[in-house]
């Protein structure tokens, strides 16, 4: 995830929504790497770390909602879709 080429770290990215699903203890050792790619200089690279975070919560296991709400709390716009009023 820190590869020179935003192709390499963007699919690094989402390679591990994979790795999180078949082992979740990963996530608690990479998630502040993760948080930090929210600031990379490539919006693909943001793009794809917001992505992994919202399949993560869609994925409806109860032990990632924890690392998600903690990544929605300290990025506004996340919180913005997920904190939404309901029509």
């Amino acid at each position: 995830m820190a590869h020179s080429k935003p192709y390499v770290r963007k699919k690094a990215v989402l390679a591990m929504y994979k790795l999180f699903v078949a082992y979740p203890q990963g996530l608690r050792l990479t998630f502040d790497k993760l948080r930090d790619k929210l600031n990379d200089a490539e919006a693909t690279v943001q793009t794809n770390c917001t992505r992994l975070f919202f399949c993560l919560l869609s994925s409806r296991l109860r032990m990632f909602y924890a690392f998600v709400y903690a990544f929605v709390g300290s990025n506004p716009i996340c919180a913005m879709f997920v904190h939404a009023p309901r029509a």
